[in-house]
C-alpha cells in the first residue's frame, strides 16, 4: 500500500489563496507607503555658497621638436693601389692539453682588498666588517641511504670524508 497525503497538508489547495492575499497585503502596503504624510514640521534653511571663480587661462600650444636628421653614410672605400706586400705569418695552432696532467703553475686565489681603517670618533679606529674574497667555486657532495633509511658514506669532491654511519 503506497502513503497517501492527507487532504490538510496538501499545499496545492491553499496556493491561489495565498498569493491572492499576498498581493492583497502587498498593494495595501504601497497605497499606504505613498499616502503617507512624512513632513516633519520644520523647515530647512539652505545656504547658498558662493562658487569659486575659475579663470581661464591661455596655453600657448606646445611644439614638437623635430629630431636632427641622421648623419649621412659613409663613403664607400674604394681599393687604391699599393705596392706593399703583407708577410704570412706562421701560427702554430698544434697545441694539445692533457687533462689528467696536475696543474702546477696556478695563481693564488684572490682576496680581498685592505683598505684604510676607518677612523671614528676622536681618533679611535673602528672595526672593520669581515669581506668574503671574490671567490667562486663548486662543491660536489655525495652520500649512500641503507635500507632502514640511514646515510652513510659521506663523500666531498672525490675525497670520503665519513664511512660510517651519518648521525643527524
Amino acid at each position: 500500500m503506497a502513503l497517501r497525503k492527507s487532504p490538510k497538508a496538501d499545499l496545492r489547495q491553499w496556493y491561489g489563496m495565498s498569493v491572492q492575499v499576498g498581493m492583497a497585503i502587498a498593494l495595501l502596503l504601497l497605497v499606504f507607503a505613498f499616502s503617507a504624510n512624512l513632513d516633519r514640521g520644520d523647515t530647512m534653511n539652505l545656504e547658498q555658497v558662493d562658487q569659486e571663480v575659475v579663470q581661464m587661462e591661455e596655453v600657448l600650444q606646445t611644439k614638437q621638436i623635430q629630431k636632427p636628421p641622421p648623419p649621412p653614410r659613409p663613403p664607400v672605400p674604394v681599393e687604391v693601389p699599393n705596392d706593399q706586400v703583407l708577410e704570412d705569418d706562421d701560427l702554430d695552432l698544434d697545441a694539445s692539453l692533457d687533462i689528467d696532467e696536475p696543474l702546477s703553475n696556478l695563481p693564488p686565489p684572490p682576496l680581498a682588498e685592505e683598505e684604510e681603517e676607518p677612523e671614528g670618533e676622536e681618533g679611535v679606529p673602528a672595526p672593520l666588517l669581515p669581506r668574503p674574497a671574490p671567490c667562486d667555486g663548486e662543491l660536489v657532495v655525495s652520500f649512500r641511504q641503507r635500507e632502514d633509511v640511514r646515510l652513510c658514506g659521506l663523500v666531498a669532491d672525490g675525497d670520503t670524508l665519513l664511512d660510517g654511519d651519518i648521525r643527524c
